[in-house]
């Protein structure tokens, strides 16, 4: 202590494999075990991200990912179709890998609509070489599921990707049939769960007040294109209360074309319509 002696520097990113969670999110970007090639983004995770936004960490004790041996991993995960129609199946495919060697995969999932979501169901992957795959049972139109994977090593480690610690916790799909819209974007928004409330007046904090906000929603916003192109999912996002409306709250790392905060405004007084600029028409 007081040596200014400098124990190990490393360059790190904000995206593609790195966690996220430590972007903005509260959580602090933790090495999993010290004694890993610390160059490698699989070897570093998210600290544990509270339920509202706070500064976290762990000075002074075992990071909250630590494990002393290597963990497996989990690369290039997939789903097919991407736009599955209503009873439609759904492979969901990984490649996995560890010295140690895979001994078990497992795809946890869960279904939500508005207003609720499932418990978690566990179905058993096959492994074959460095490749895991599970065929997921068709669901109703409307649905939107949720899922992670589960991987096991030869050294008893485990891994869960997405992390629970992540700003998006699962690789996410939805079922329905896309919409004919004849040129008209169609945007639908899921809000999974309760409603997040607005504060002090127009929603906006109170002077001098110190009002938090949630680390991460738990809505979602499915996009149909005026085009040929396909349709968008975003989860995971915040839908919060606006004077007139709604504002669709994006991550930063998955914004709606180029947009992080997306204003949804009621119909009704034709003042709401023309009292501010129209960044997105959907």
């Amino acid at each position: 202590v007081g040596s200014e002696m400098c124990i190990r520097d490393r360059a790190y990113k904000d995206g593609k494999t790195w966690p996220r969670g430590p972007d903005g999110y509260s959580a602090s970007l933790e090495r999993i075990s010290p004694g890993l090639r610390s160059e490698l983004p699989y070897h570093w995770a998210s600290s544990k991200m509270p339920e509202m936004k706070t500064p976290m960490g762990t000075p002074g004790r075992w990071n909250d990912s630590y494990s002393p041996v290597e963990l497996p991993q989990v690369f290039d995960i997939s789903h097919a179709p991407e736009w599955p129609k209503p009873e439609e199946k759904v492979t969901v495919r990984a490649r996995v890998t560890s010295q140690e060697g895979i001994t078990g995969a497992t795809l946890l999932y869960r279904s939500a609509r508005s207003g609720a979501e499932s418990e978690i169901v566990e179905i058993p992957m096959i492994v074959e070489g460095n490749e895991a795959s599970v065929v997921l049972p068709g669901q109703k139109t409307g649905t939107l599921i949720r899922f992670q994977l589960r991987v096991e090593s030869g050294n008893d480690s485990v891994r869960i990707v997405p992390s629970n610690d992540e700003p998006i916790p699962a690789l996410s799909y939805f079922v329905g049939e896309i919409p004919s819209m004849d040129k008209i974007g169609h945007g639908l928004v899921i809000n999974v769960g309760r409603s997040e409330r607005g504060v002090g007046k127009f929603h906006r904090p109170r002077p001098g007040s110190r009002e938090s906000e949630p680390s991460r929603g738990n809505a979602a916003f499915v996009f149909y294109p005026d085009d040929d192109s396909s349709p968008q999912l975003f989860d995971f996002i915040r839908v919060t209360p606006r004077h007139g409306g709604h504002k669709l709250r994006f991550h930063s790392e998955a914004p709606f074309d180029g947009v992080s905060v997306l204003n949804v405004l009621n119909e009704g007084d034709p003042r709401y319509l023309i009292s501010e600029l129209s960044l997105i028409h959907i």
